[in-house]
């Protein structure tokens, strides 16, 4: 073996080692995201419209910022641009803390776009290179899963403490979170990239124009080519629609346990229990994919979907602490749902992908999915300043539900079939 292969050998094995302890730590913002709703609606005294606005420009500067962190994981390596990312994300909650206000929501949130864009672009891209071997899909998805089964587990503890925390501090869990960012970051420097990054040495002006004539012709390639694929075509749809109804239907369902009584300690138990029972089953998810085979998506989705619609619809007629039970096990549905839509999304959007191809890949269907999701999050703060929470939930549902199942019929004909059954331009993109 030569002294370069043996390299990469060592920086495959390394990722690969310490890829589930870092997303353990990262995925999400752990001891703020349980509170988040609460922190928000009490400690910075805006109402659910507002959250869905932040929302919305959460989503619409990382689906901008998608452009130019293309570039840079391309120019700086994968592993760079994760701690890149991670830097953004200390400015996140360091800017939670100091701004006030609506106003200090949405300068955070645009810093956690801009953290997000670039982190998520590196992460399954660099993990995905480092199994790239044989039997590399198989071993991809084992340690994805284990790092998510981690991260559920983790989260459902740090919920516990963090409800208590937030009644002795309101800012306190964001104290913790930025901890936790911080040593996230520090594991994320044990990274290395599998493949070279372009290291040519040109001028500052040169390197100027020619990233921006690069940036204004590939970004329109990309979708031409990317979307020109049915089979990733009617995947993207798929995402797009459901990420779109789960991100507006999360704002709701907090709104709509507030409103039944549920007190803050009370609050951070019932998301507590979501978490540690998605990362239980997330431990299972090769099973469940065995067991479903390509309805996974589908069974997935209809439970999310029917779900909120019974709770929308149930807390619309039955109010008071008597629902609250019921209403547990439904979150706890869908929440499982969530979560296995994270876990596995990534592997089917790269199934028979190069390494060239998935940037690109990634960029559009991230770039699409947060302006559907943005769009969404406007009107869904338009509705529920007109309606109770319940019954946007439930309007809403039902719409999203009848999208759903035209994207899964559209699906069934271009997407989770035999490989021998895709055409050319379907699976090798030619970027």
């Amino acid at each position: 073996m030569k002294k370069r292969d043996r390299n990469l050998h060592k920086i495959r094995k390394r990722n690969a080692r310490i890829f589930p302890i870092y997303k353990m730590f990262s995925w999400d913002l752990l001891f703020f995201y349980p509170i988040q709703f609460l922190f928000y609606t009490i400690t910075k005294g805006i109402n659910t419209s507002q959250i869905l606005i932040a929302n919305s420009i959460f989503l619409l500067v990382k689906a901008i910022s998608k452009i130019p962190a293309v570039h840079v994981s391309n120019k700086v390596g994968s592993a760079k641009s994760i701690v890149i990312g991670n830097c953004f994300m200390v400015l996140h909650t360091l800017f939670l803390i100091i701004f006030p206000g609506f106003v200090g929501v949405i300068i955070a949130n645009i810093m956690m776009a801009l953290g997000f864009a670039f982190k998520e672009l590196g992460e399954d891209e660099l993990l995905f290179d480092s199994v790239a071997t044989k039997g590399g899909s198989g071993l991809y998805s084992k340690i994805n899963y284990k790092g998510t089964s981690l991260y559920y587990l983790l989260d459902g503890m740090a919920s516990l403490a963090s409800g208590y925390f937030f009644l002795r501090d309101n800012y306190l869990p964001i104290y913790i979170c930025l901890a936790f960012i911080v040593i996230a970051t520090l594991i994320s420097l044990g990274f290395g990239d599998i493949h070279p990054v372009d290291k040519k040495k040109v001028t500052y002006k040169k390197r100027l124009v020619a990233r921006a004539r690069q940036l204004r012709h590939q970004r329109w390639d990309y979708f031409k080519v990317v979307l020109g694929s049915s089979r990733l075509r009617s995947f993207i749809i798929f995402n797009t629609i459901y990420y779109s109804l789960f991100l507006l239907a999360g704002v709701y369902v907090k709104n709509i346990f507030l409103d039944l009584g549920v007190s803050e300690i009370n609050y951070a138990i019932v998301f507590a229990i979501t978490s540690i029972v998605s990362g239980l089953v997330i431990a299972f998810t090769k099973f469940i994919e065995k067991a479903f085979k390509n309805k996974t998506l589908t069974i997935m989705s209809m439970t999310y979907s029917v779900s909120c619609m019974i709770l929308g619809i149930v807390t619309m007629f039955v109010s008071g602490k008597g629902i609250i039970a019921f209403s547990t096990i439904l979150i706890i549905i869908m929440s499982i749902d969530r979560a296995l839509w994270y876990a596995i999304k990534y592997k089917y959007l790269m199934h028979f992908t190069l390494h060239k191809d998935r940037n690109p890949i990634t960029f559009v269907s991230e770039t699409l999915g947060c302006i559907g999701a943005a769009i969404t999050s406007i009107i869904g703060s338009i509705i529920v300043e007109f309606i109770p929470a319940s019954k946007a939930l439930t309007y809403v549902t039902i719409v999203f539900f009848i999208l759903l199942v035209i994207s899964i019929l559209y699906m069934r004909t271009r997407f989770g079939l035999k490989p021998n059954k895709y055409k050319k331009e379907d699976i090798r993109l030619g970027i």
